[in-house]
């Protein structure tokens, strides 16, 4: 059997949107670039909320990446139409 998507093979189509851990880590991650959490100090000189949006931004775009790349499973007549 081939692993290509296609009209004869529709169980390999993944919708990420209708995929509910996806939802659930997005928004984790939404939550967390949030700086509303009471952090003191610094980190690596900058104030410690800083740091953590930056790095929790940039967890929320390599996840984001990993979805496209690894979840999403388009259809190959979605291709035909453009």
């Amino acid at each position: 059997m081939s692993d290509k998507v296609s009209p004869e093979n529709p169980e390999k189509f993944k919708d990420p949107g209708r995929t509910s851990w996806v939802w659930y880590v997005y928004l984790i991650l939404f939550i967390a670039i949030l700086p509303l959490w009471p952090t003191n100090g610094l980190i690596f000189g900058l104030p410690s909320w800083t740091v953590l949006t930056v790095v929790g931004g940039a967890t929320l775009s390599l996840f984001t990446i990993y979805v496209l790349l690894f979840v999403w499973r388009d259809n190959e007549e979605d291709h035909a139409r453009d």
